[in-house]
Parts: C-alpha cells; sequence; structure tokens
C-alpha cells in the first residue's frame, strides 16, 4: 500500500495505451499554430484537410518560395538529333477518359510512358498554355504570366538550341497571346468546320512540316487544341473525344513513317465533363 510495483505500472501502461490517439498527440507536438489542420472525409472518401486563411496563406507562400528555386536548363551538349510534338489538349483528362474507358483500349496505350496519380490546377486554357510554355521555372502566381521571364520559357530556351519552333492552335485569343514564342505559328480556328477537322488539320499541317524539314535539323511543335471542350453536350463531347483519338492514332502512324527521330509527349490541359469543367 505504501509503493507501486513496477510490475503492476507496466501493466496498466500496456493496458492503456489501446486507449490513447497517439497520432493526435504527435500532430499536437509538431503542429503550427496558423495551419490548424481537421482531418475529415468528402463525399469520395477522401481525406480532407480543412486549414484556416491564414494557414493557406502561409502554405502559398511556402510554396511559391520553394518554387522560385527551381530551374531547368537544357545543357549544350544536348544534341540529340529529336523532333518534339507536344500535344496540349484541353477538354481531355485522365477523369474523362476514365468515364468513357477510353484510357484501356485507345490510341493512349502506343505510348511508353502514362502517368496517372497526379492533380493538375484546372484553369483557362489560354493560362494553362502560358504555364506549360513557362515550364522552364517552377510554378507562379498567375501575374508572372502576363509578362514571364525570358529564362522560363521552354519555346526560347529550344530556339536558342537551334531547333525550329512551330506553333499550331485552333482557338485565335490563345493564339494571338502565345504565337510571338514561336518562328512560325499557323491558326485554324474556321468555326464553321466541324471540331474534328478542325483538329485532323493541325496534325495534317504538322506533319507537312516535318516531311519538308532537313533530316539533321531539329524541331519542336506545339499543337494546341481547344476544340473538344466547346460542347456541354455529353453525346456530342464523346462523339468529339473518340473521333479526336482516331485521329491521333492515324497522326502517330503517319510519324512513324517519316523515319525521324521523334518525341510526342501529350499533356491535357483540363477536364470537360467529368469534373463539370
Amino acid at each position: 500500500s505504501k509503493y507501486i510495483r513496477i510490475q503492476n505500472l507496466i501493466i496498466i501502461l500496456i493496458v492503456g495505451i489501446n486507449f490513447i490517439n497517439v497520432a493526435r498527440i504527435r500532430d499536437g507536438l509538431r503542429s503550427d499554430p496558423n495551419m490548424k489542420i481537421t482531418t475529415i472525409s468528402n463525399e469520395e472518401g477522401d481525406l480532407v484537410a480543412k486549414l484556416t486563411q491564414s494557414g493557406m496563406d502561409k502554405y502559398l507562400s511556402d510554396f511559391h518560395e520553394n518554387e522560385s528555386e527551381r530551374k531547368i536548363i537544357i545543357k549544350d551538349n544536348a544534341n540529340a538529333p529529336v523532333d518534339i510534338i507536344l500535344i496540349h489538349t484541353d477538354g481531355m483528362a485522365n477523369s474523362d477518359m476514365q468515364s468513357f474507358d477510353f484510357n484501356e483500349n485507345s490510341v493512349f496505350s502506343r505510348f511508353n510512358i502514362f502517368l496517372t496519380k497526379f492533380n493538375s490546377v484546372s484553369t483557362d486554357a489560354n493560362t494553362n498554355t502560358k504555364r506549360l510554355l513557362n515550364s522552364m521555372c517552377g510554378q507562379n502566381e498567375n501575374d508572372f504570366y502576363k509578362t514571364p521571364n525570358k529564362e522560363c520559357n521552354l519555346i526560347t530556351a529550344l530556339k536558342e538550341k537551334n531547333f525550329i519552333t512551330r506553333g499550331f492552335f485552333d482557338h485565335q485569343k490563345i493564339y494571338l497571346e502565345n504565337n510571338g514564342y514561336f518562328s512560325n505559328s499557323l491558326l485554324n480556328s474556321s468555326k464553321n468546320s466541324d471540331t474534328n477537322d478542325r483538329i485532323s488539320t493541325l496534325f495534317a499541317n504538322c506533319l507537312k512540316q516535318l516531311k519538308i524539314q532537313d533530316i539533321k535539323q531539329r524541331s519542336i511543335s506545339y499543337i494546341s487544341i481547344d476544340s473538344l471542350s466547346e460542347t456541354g453536350d455529353f453525346l456530342k463531347y464523346k462523339s468529339n473525344a473518340t473521333r479526336f483519338m482516331l485521329s491521333l492514332n492515324s497522326f502517330i502512324d503517319q510519324l512513324q513513317k517519316t523515319n525521324r527521330n521523334i518525341l510526342l509527349v501529350y499533356v491535357p490541359s483540363k477536364g470537360a465533363l467529368e469534373k463539370k469543367r
């Protein structure tokens, strides 16, 4: 009655540990008073962090500070005779493809690498284009893209490495605000044309330029497609998306016949119907 045996204390701790929320204690010890994160579940069962406004501002500020230190530099000895084709499509994200089972047995199975587990910020297509073309640096705030630094521009960097730079657009506003980066660019935005006819024309013009290009010359062709997201009709979108993939499949067939070393990259700009734009 005058002391506690050590064996009894150990037994009490073993039994009591089951009633202690270790995770909460750990989070409390290392928590930032500005962050105040509480974890909840949304409708899909995913874990979501709710932050205070001051916490979100601090998180965003730290994010941009870390991103400002990221730079990609193309080395002078990067002289592989390769042509880069960068297809940027608004209205065909992974979630859209999954809703139609497009990503299982489609043209995308022909790509060597298919990235699925990533998050992208959905903005308007024009801002998304500027982000992609200025991706030599880490992500900046939106105001940066109005007057981006020359060192951050992918097309400018490749032009300095003696790449021919070409742009192909099917949206007038995106063309007018971004065509200055390229050695030559083409706009095909006739509203009277069928969506897929306009897309097929972009592919055809790109092929035409590649065929007349010197075999020793390198190039980058940026193909900006905005036509798929023009409709809000589910069946019309599915029809356009299906025909788009047929055109892309045919485009790849034609590229393989050119006997050129080509790096083909497909990047979705943002989704269409699945996430309600």
